[in-house]
């Protein structure tokens, strides 16, 4: 039973590992579609159904006690199970963005072929 036990225990991490390089590889993303409904009259911020399927890589900062993105010129905020955005910038973001801007640019890892992770 332990053999078989640690087969099923290669077999999920193999499947990880395989999963998760493909999606490294693949470099997704997603067009970004507001919602035509406000949250609350106190912000300005809308629901959105989808968020670039790769928002988690890009600069984030804390905004009014939630996480925020930004993606490609907009901010994007997940709250619970929605996404949410801004129709206008706010000024602290604004700010927060321009010394994103002069930042000079994360150095990417670089892969060798040969440190490649083989799946069997």
């Amino acid at each position: 039973m332990q053999n078989v036990d640690s087969k099923l225990h290669w077999l999920r991490g193999s499947l990880a590992a395989g999963c998760l390089a493909t999606a490294l590889a693949s470099g997704c993303t997603a067009q970004v579609e507001t919602a035509t409904y406000p949250t609350g009259p106190d912000e300005d911020v809308v629901a959105i159904e989808t968020v670039p399927a790769d928002v988690y890589a890009y600069p984030r900062t804390e905004y009014r006690g939630h996480v925020v993105y930004y993606v490609n010129g907009r901010w994007y905020s997940p709250r619970g199970r929605h996404w949410y955005t801004y129709r206008t910038e706010p000024q602290e973001l604004v700010r927060h963005r321009r010394y994103i801007q002069q930042a000079p640019p994360a150095a990417r890892p670089v892969y060798r072929s040969d440190e490649a992770i083989q799946v069997r």
